[in-house]
């Protein structure tokens, strides 16, 4: 497979990684204008945002691991990108609560295809420093597909549009969810151009061959996985209240919140991805593992202090400097977790293995992250006045990240490693 294979096809698992967090992060903002047409309660709200889609992921991620270990990762993300695709553009046209959590729920079954199969083609086509850059670009969608969501969102709120089979007076959050869904459907077509790496017919290897790589480096897993989940709760809570905190707290409109929040996701993650990448790389040529986790661990340290400045001093201009902060951190972590788990993944197993930590990360830190903060909020506040979104930020999403930063920590001061750990392969 020569170079530009590659990069094409780790181009287009990029592109694809954004065009997710679209579909997953579009409600962030639409939020408040879905529930202006369908009732419903912060709970409620909640589930929407997390639950519904969390559930869903969890239940199809390590089947979906099952199946990309040992059939096409190209056929198997078309079908996936297809899929939720139509869910989000249903998504519009629901009339009642049940409907739409249901397509939310096909959302999520088709993105938990999505980041196991891409890091087993990453996984699959690049070593050692050059599997640094692969990663990094691929965590280019992470750090700015917040941001584009919440763009195009706003931008797309701000700009109404009339579509084919929707009324005239029809909520203007209808026609987004549309448009998303249907771009989506004419984007999967790409995915059939994605580089397979042919695999040998041992390495498609059954499930029970999973548990003796896990039980003999079971410290090293269960550190990794715990701090995914913790990191999960924290960064999908926060970016699923964060704009309505600013809303309500600041009196500032969907549309601005979603222009400017988007605008600064832009800069400052990328700024964080590419400042990670190149510290990131330093490590990976002196195999210093132990160094990628503490960076992790400071970073994360960074990131949850920001989070508390950001709910509970923040001004109408401080916060915006602690937002800056906390997205210039974001992206280096997903980096750090990509890479621990590569450093001690086989390609075989690449897949099933890292549908465990998506599982985590994205189904159970988004069904906890959301409530979280949501029940925070209200125990807080009481029962008389309105929900305390500050402090349920604060606690919902900052502590989880400071636990993350405390479980980075560990993994790098482990005294010694497993003999069966895999070693970073120099290119």
């Amino acid at each position: 497979m020569n170079q530009r294979a590659k990069f094409v096809s780790v181009a287009i698992l990029t592109a694809a990684v954004i065009l997710s967090y679209i579909d997953r992060s579009a409600l962030f903002l639409l939020i408040s204008e879905v529930e202006r047409d369908i009732p419903m309660s912060l709970a409620q709200q909640s589930w929407l945002l997390g639950g519904g889609f969390a559930i869903a992921y969890g239940i199809a991620a390590f089947p979906a691991g099952i199946l990309l270990d040992r059939f096409s990762r190209r056929h198997i993300l078309f079908w996936a990108v297809t899929g939720w695709s139509i869910f989000t553009l249903l998504s519009g046209f629901c009339t009642d609560y049940l409907s739409l959590l249901i397509c939310r729920a096909g959302v999520g079954i088709g993105e938990a295809m999505l980041a196991p199969g891409a890091y087993s083609l990453i996984r699959s086509y690049y070593d050692g420093k050059a599997r640094v850059r692969a990663f990094s670009t691929f965590s280019v969608g992470n750090a700015i597909g917040g941001g584009v969501a919440l763009l195009i969102t706003g931008v797309l709120l701000h700009y109404p549009l009339s579509l084919p089979g929707l009324q005239s007076d029809a909520a203007p959050w209808r026609a987004v969810l549309i448009l998303i869904g249907f771009a989506g459907v004419v984007f999967a077509f790409l995915l059939l151009t994605l580089h397979e790496p042919a695999r040998a017919v041992e390495d498609k290897t059954s499930s029970a061959s999973i548990i003796p790589h896990l039980k003999s480096n079971r410290r090293l897993y269960l550190i990794v996985y715990a701090a995914q989940a913790a990191m999960g709760a924290s960064l999908f809570g926060f970016m699923a209240w964060a704009p309505s905190f600013l809303i309500q707290s600041h009196g500032w409109s969907a549309s601005y919140v979603g222009a400017n929040f988007g605008q600064l996701q832009l800069v400052a993650s990328l700024g964080g991805l590419a400042f990670g990448t190149i510290i990131l790389q330093a490590f990976a040529a002196r195999d210093a593992i132990a160094a990628v986790a503490a960076y992790g661990g400071a970073t994360a340290f960074l990131a949850g202090s920001a989070m508390l400045g950001f709910s509970l001093l923040g001004t109408h201009q401080t916060v915006w400097v602690f937002l800056t902060l906390m997205l210039f951190c974001f992206p280096s972590l997903a980096l750090v977790s990509a890479l621990a788990l590569a450093h001690i993944t086989p390609v075989r197993l690449m897949a099933r293995i890292s549908s465990i930590s998506f599982v985590l990360a994205s189904s159970v830190g988004a069904s906890i992250g959301p409530a979280l903060i949501t029940y925070s909020a209200e125990f807080a506040s009481g029962s008389d006045r309105p929900p305390d979104l500050a402090l349920g930020i604060a606690v919902g999403a900052g502590v989880p990240m400071l636990a993350a930063a405390l479980l980075w920590t560990a993994y790098a001061l482990l005294p010694k490693q497993p003999p069966t750990v895999q070693r970073l392969e120099m290119s």
